[in-house]
This record gives C-alpha cells, structure tokens and sequence, in this order.
C-alpha cells in the first residue's frame, strides 16, 4: 500500500493536472488567488473602470423605454452619452470633457435643436440633470452592496442598498425614478468578461405599476472611443445663468 506521503503527492499532481487541463489561469477556479472572492472581484473590476470604456444599454420602465449608449473615460474626465427613446423621435445627447458640457435636444418639442455649450460648470450641471456615466454610478451603487454571492465563473448576485445612493448618481433618470419605488433591498447581476473587466449590470426597481429594469452592457475596455467635441455643427454659447432660459426657448429673447 502506497504511503500517506505518496498518496498526498498522488493526490497533489492529480490537483495540478486538473488545473493545466482546465486552463489553469484565471477561469480554472471559482475562488482562485486570481480572482478572490466575490467582494474582490467585484471591487477589482470598479478599479478598472476609469481606464475606460463603450457601453450600451437599455432602460425600460412606465416612462417609456430608453435606448443608451456612449463612451466613458473617468479617468480622462470625459464622457458622450446618447439617450433616444423607443417609439419616439427624440434624442438627448451630451459630451462632457473636464468642467465643458455640450449638450442637443433633437425631436422634442419646445427644446433648441442646436447644440449648447457651457465652458465652464458643464460638470456641476450634467450631474443634476442626470448626465453622468457608468464610470460614476456604478462605483456608487457597488459601495452600497448588502450581500453578493457567485452564481456564476465570471457571474455574480446580492442586493444593494439603493437608498443609501444619492439620486443623481443612481445612473437612472430622474422622470424614471418617480414611477418606482426606491428600496433598500434591489436586487442585481453582475458579468465579468475574461480579463475581469465588468461585462453586465443590471437591477430592477419595483414600482407600484410596474418595474423599472436597467440593464447595460460593456465593452471596449481600455480601447474606449475618444471623446471630442461636437464639430461642423451650430453652437450656442452658455452660461450658468443663462441656460434655463435657453432650454425654455427664451434665450436671447
């Protein structure tokens, strides 16, 4: 009979092989030092977030359904997002690079159809009127997870707390969040691709006369789109106290 010694080796080098046959990197285990637990995973992904990236999304509630997508570099400060309603001609697009914000209303009715620029408080401004980014919101809505667990090699699930998250950094805007109820249990999934990037996040807000489902998508990670101004197009210049009056149609009236 083979030794304890033996066996232990035996057992040992059967483990390794398993690991090579597997791939041995970092999808061989659920749990691996690659990876960690679910909280590290997690959190790794966030810290990879500022490197950039595209994203595309859709966000579906009583209001209406929304179709999203842009580009996100936190790390740059800069960000293009384009909302356009399902079943609508209306589109909301906004580029913010630093403290400039652009931003054009097509198809709405009562709105500039040009562009208007802010040289300055463009930041302050996008985010009140809900023009943020991924990069800004998911970070926030991970701080506030209660519980995760892996349902998943590269696919995890829990409940955050979502009223512990300022209103303007939920990532959902804010005409959506009036039809929902925000609770301090939602529910949501989340994707890792293979390099550990973030892949998918959803949740859902439950709302008396119906749900609110946010689900986005990313790719490009690192390689995101470069953001740039609106070019070739007709500009309004504004200012901070100007540009309520602009939005109304009363600008320069």
């Amino acid at each position: 009979m083979p030794s304890v010694r033996v066996r232990a080796l035996s057992a040992c080098l059967a483990l390794t092989v398993a690991a090579v046959l597997a791939g041995c990197g970092r999808t061989a285990t659920l749990d691996g030092p690659a990876w960690g637990t679910p909280d590290e995973a997690i959190a790794a992904a966030v810290a990879k977030m500022p490197e950039g990236f595209n994203f595309v999304a859709e966000v579906a509630g009583l209001a209406g359904q929304e179709n999203v997508n842009g580009t996100d570099r936190p790390g740059e400060g800069s960000l293009s997002l384009v909302r356009s309603s399902v079943g609508a001609a209306s589109v909301n697009r906004a580029v913010l690079i630093g403290d400039e914000l652009w931003m054009r209303y097509e198809g709405i009715a009562g709105f500039p159809e040009e562009w208007g620029h802010l040289a300055t408080g463009g930041s302050v401004f996008a985010a009140g009127a809900g023009m943020i980014g991924p990069g800004t919101w998911v970070p926030a809505l991970v701080d506030e997870i209660v519980s995760v667990e892996r349902t998943g090699p590269m696919r995890f699930g829990g409940i955050l707390d979502f009223d512990a998250v300022e209103p303007q950094k939920t990532g959902v805007p804010s005409y959506q969040l009036d039809s929902v109820d925000n609770g301090d249990e939602v529910a949501f999934s989340l994707n890792l691709n293979k390099d550990g990037y973030i892949e998918h996040f959803e949740f859902t807000l439950e709302g008396p006369d119906g749900d609110l489902v946010m689900n986005y998508n990313f790719n490009e990670h690192g390689t995101a789109n470069e953001v740039a101004p609106p070019a070739g197009e007709e500009i309004t210049e504004l200012t901070t106290e100007t540009i309520v009056d602009w939005l109304l149609g009363d600008f320069g009236s």
